[in-house]
């Protein structure tokens, strides 16, 4: 068996040999950083499997053996770690050799056909689920996450990794084979997974981090407390996991100015960083709201102790100017696993029960307690039964009109989740969102009303009832990288056209997550949907941010328009709100609209559109077409009785 046998190195030793085993060597010493999650990846596989194909594998091991040791010498790991690697990547270049050795004769200078081919890519795919092997069975040994998704997508990833510096070792045999000259051109591997890892942990980066403060966002917070509770489940050790909120911060928000609020988060980011250990864990979740992980502390007093120090880091002034100091306070809620839940979302939700019982209570910090959270066996029992109703579909959709006021044409719908339990009766949308909020079921609802609400308008656009349809988007779903391409998916699915689809989000959500919310809306705008700017005028800082936002339509808020017949400086904001939207070029809605009056006074300040219970409430899908259909304009009418 050709190659298994080991060349003669003493003898003889080939200038591919010889370069090869340098380039090995020069690779295993200068591994490339792909993010804090994927770890390294050497392009030292290239090396050795050209190697394996030109010398057989007993060269490579040898090489490879020999540039592991060296590098754990370097990087000063330990003995049985460095003893670990040698043995797999003997194993697999062994196991990868005998493959080969059935099917290709292996000899230098290195000549191939295309008969090869196929026992090649045997012996690469060998090579690849031999590494995949031991690579899961080290994350397994390490984290003993067996069922953790996770694990299974790193194993992916680095074997995604591994096959593309195989498939370039026939390219570096390629350039050897015209001669030393062309050596320099071994450094493409190296340089394409150096190009490769600075995407990927670019992109890591900005898909994990809060992109104002650089801390965790919400995603790796969960992901790192996962791995904490696994942890401490095997060790038998606690967690805790605290939430922060800011006090006062919105007044200097809406005082000062955006710019002055995001220097004093990025300070509380700094300052709070301070305080933690090197292993504890700080995010920011949203606006002025940060939470912390503490992985195994000693005891409960211990997260007190901690939540004491970033409470008093929080509370120093901090300088914006020689003249303007300010200062905030931050209340502190603390969950204790495994004492008050056993998984993210149980602690998650009641450290933000404890951090409002500290506030109402002036404690500043507050350990959960179940004596105090009146609400708390409802609200986990309404989310059991919303996750169940969410995961059978049995959340429906009604629409409500959106009405052109002089002419009273409908013009779109809006489209309303509505939830009407078998034993419990209708439960409104104020009891169930906010628990669909705190749980995380939002966006598998928010998904589920935008199917609905889509299937039906691409119906009605089918049979000729071509109407605009709104939906209301929570910040976040806007938050999740893939929204954009499943919106896309669902137009195309349902054959909508992007510009009859309308969604709108708080202008508080908004600007609570601009940094994060405005390139998802910036990709969603360029599909052809309309962003719309919901419950306009109830913030503080509506004219700053609405010349960046992408949007194309504001609803004036109801509390605004129910009094604009009686109220003069309702009337005055409601006009000006009109007169703004149309010097920007946006599409101006008004809801709430429940008297003929109102209509009138709207009608009287050119409000494009209106929608409120004197048209109708929202109702089933059936009952809003019949009515759409008997408002039609003229036009339409005579098109549908001649198809």
């Amino acid at each position: 068996m050709v190659v298994l046998q080991l060349p003669d190195l003493v003898h003889d030793p080939s200038t591919t040999l010889i370069v090869l085993t340098a380039a090995t060597m020069l690779a295993e010493l200068a591994p490339v950083h792909l993010g804090p999650r994927d770890g390294e990846v050497a392009a030292s596989t290239t090396f050795t499997y050209a190697l394996l194909l030109s010398n057989g594998p007993a060269a490579a091991a040898i090489a490879a053996a020999v540039a592991i040791i060296v590098a754990g010498i370097v990087d000063r790991q330990p003995i049985e770690r460095t003893a670990l690697k040698v043995a797999q990547s003997t194993i697999a270049l062994g196991l990868s050799g005998l493959v080969l050795d059935q099917f290709v004769t292996v000899g230098s200078p290195v000549h191939f056909s295309l008969h090869d081919l196929p026992g090649i890519a045997l012996s690469a795919a060998t090579l690849l689920a031999v590494g995949a092997a031991f690579s899961a069975a080290t994350m397994i040994f390490q984290g003993g996450r067996v069922a953790d998704r996770a694990l299974w997508t790193d194993v992916a990833f680095h074997t995604a990794t591994e096959g593309i510096l195989i498939g370039q070792a026939p390219f570096a045999l390629l350039a050897l084979d015209y001669g030393p000259v062309v050596a320099p051109l071994l450094v493409l591997p190296l340089f394409a997974v150096q190009r490769a890892g600075r995407h990927a942990s670019v992109s890591e980066r900005l898909a994990l981090h809060d992109t104002l403060t650089g801390l965790a966002n919400r995603a790796l917070f969960a992901d790192r407390t996962t791995q904490a509770l696994l942890a401490a489940r095997r060790n038998n050790a606690p967690v805790a996991v605290m939430l922060i909120d800011l006090d006062r911060f919105k007044e200097i928000n809406d005082t000062l100015g955006h710019h002055i609020g995001d220097d004093v988060l990025r300070t509380m980011s700094e300052r709070f960083r301070d305080v933690l250990r090197e292993g504890d864990t700080v995010a920011r979740l949203g606006g002025d709201e940060f939470a912390i992980l503490l992985p195994e502390p000693k005891a409960p007093e211990d997260s007190l102790r901690v939540a004491t120090k970033l409470r008093q880091v929080a509370s120093a002034p901090i300088s914006l100017s020689d003249d303007v100091h300010v200062s905030v306070d931050a209340s502190i809620g603390i969950a204790w696993y495994p004492t008050h839940g056993d998984d993210v979302e149980t602690l998650m939700q009641r450290a933000d029960v404890a951090m409002y019982q500290a506030k109402r209570g002036g404690s500043g910090a507050a350990f959960y307690q179940r004596d105090r959270d009146d609400s708390s066996v409802a609200k986990l029992t309404l989310g059991t039964l919303l996750r169940t109703a969410v995961d059978e579909g049995s959340i429906d959709v009604h629409f409500q009109p959106k009405v052109d006021p002089v002419s009273g044409t409908v013009m779109g719908a809006e489209a309303l989740a509505r939830w009407t339990h078998p034993e419990r009766g209708a439960i409104p949308p104020s009891t169930f969102i906010p628990v669909a909020e705190q749980t995380g079921l939002i966006i598998p609802l928010t998904f589920h009303v935008l199917h609905e609400a889509m299937r039906q308008a691409g119906a009605w656009y089918a049979s000729d009832l071509e109407l605009d349809i709104s939906v209301n988007v929570s910040a976040r779903a806007l938050l999740e990288r893939t929204m954009p391409a499943r919106i896309e998916g669902l137009l195309r699915f349902h054959q909508l056209p992007a510009h009859r689809l309308i969604l709108e989000v708080t202008e508080s959500a908004m600007l609570a997550e601009s940094d994060n919310v405005v390139p998802v809306l910036e990709r969603l705008v360029a599909l052809g949907v309309t962003i719309s700017v919901d419950d306009f005028g109830t913030g503080f800082s509506s004219l700053e941010y609405l010349k960046r936002l992408p949007v194309g339509e504001i609803k004036i808020d109801r509390s605004f328009v129910l009094g604009l017949a009686t109220d003069e400086r309702d009337r005055a904001i409601v006009s000006c709100a009109v007169d703004l939207g149309h010097r920007l070029g946006l599409r101006v809605v008004a809801e709430g609209v429940e008297s003929v009056e109102v209509r009138t006074a709207l009608t009287q300040m050119r409000c494009d559109q209106v929608q409120g219970f004197l048209f109708s409430p929202a109702v089933t899908a059936e009952e809003f077409e019949a009515e759409a259909r008997r408002h039609l304009p003229p036009h339409a009418q005579i098109m549908q009785l001649g198809a």
